[in-house]
């Protein structure tokens, strides 16, 4: 029998039904797991706490199935990973502080690495590393950038403790067993100017609230959804401050956007394949799909960039 957990962010008992289990078992494969894949509307039971507005699966997966399934997961969102860390770098620019050191950089849940380039190149931290546990994406990764990646699940031995200017975590915090662990693991790898950026999926967002339970974000991998609530409690909770909560908009290829509706295969293979006749399938577009980023301190800094709009 699964153990039963209490809010993974504020630790209250006191939760609603959000959305039941609806799992088809033969329906599971190696892409389950993985990141920008067609939309399977598959979830795990989730609650919502009534304290902090998280909403999270009371039993989710334990965290050797999680690393399993992670390890084993398909991978074939190369393009789409470069323009979202493209997007990354772009609300880093506008929002880290000026004062913060630029010694070591890294990201969690990298997958090919692609934001690694940014950090490095654009950013000019002096060290980038990556965090990924999928041996599939980092086989993906541009030569340049694959020995910069550790093949393995995050835990509190996978940075040196106290040794990171900037630690990003982007679109991996639903996917954690344990997102306060995660997130106190990451707060003491900073060293003492460091900052953690996040980007996390917002139940709450219109868009979401919309489409309900067609959203693409209830997903049978994701074990909590966040709104800016529950977010900044985790991050308070765990110790940050000067935190940052503003939405941000992606940008994908507008074949993309068409893959990640809630329609029938046949009606998304239609409209893909008219934009494919039409020469637009690659055109790109800025989105806001209900998607949110943090940017905290591990102490008081200040002096940060320019705003947000």
């Amino acid at each position: 029998m699964k153990s039963v957990r209490s809010c993974p962010v504020c630790n209250s008992t006191q939760s609603t039904l959000f959305a039941s289990e609806y799992i088809k078992a033969d329906s599971l494969s190696i892409k389950s797991y993985a990141s920008r894949k067609n939309p399977e509307f598959m979830r795990q039971r989730l609650v919502r706490c009534q304290s902090c507005e998280l909403v999270y699966a009371p039993s989710p997966p334990s965290i050797e199935q999680l690393h399993d399934s992670y390890t084993q997961a398909a991978y074939d969102s190369d393009a789409e990973a470069w323009s979202a860390s493209k997007t990354y770098s772009y609300y880093l620019h506008l929002n880290l502080p000026a004062s913060m050191p630029r010694n070591v950089a890294v990201d969690i849940g990298t997958g090919n690495g692609s934001l690694l380039h940014y950090l490095k190149e654009e950013h000019q931290f002096r060290t980038v590393y990556g965090i990924e546990p999928s041996q599939a994406a980092v086989d993906s990764a541009a030569l340049s950038f694959r020995s910069l990646i550790k093949v393995s699940s995050f835990s509190s031995d996978s940075i040196d403790p106290h040794s990171a200017s900037l630690i990003c975590s982007f679109m991996t915090l639903e996917h954690v067993q344990d997102p306060a662990q995660t997130m106190s693991d990451i707060y003491n790898a900073l060293e003492e100017s460091g900052c953690v950026a996040i980007v996390v999926h917002d139940w709450k967002a219109p868009i979401n609230r919309i489409l309900g339970l067609k959203s693409p974000i209830i997903d049978i991998e994701h074990n909590q959804l966040f709104s800016r609530t529950s977010l900044r409690e985790l991050l308070h909770r765990t110790g940050f401050c000067d935190i940052e909560i503003f939405t941000i908009s992606n940008t994908y290829a507008l074949d993309y956007w068409i893959k990640l509706m809630p329609l029938s295969v046949a009606i998304k293979k239609i409209l893909r394949n008219v934009l494919e006749i039409l020469g637009l399938s690659s055109v790109r577009i800025p989105v806001n799909v209900g998607n949110i980023m943090a940017i905290a301190s591990r102490e008081a800094l200040g002096n940060r960039g320019l705003s947000a709009f």
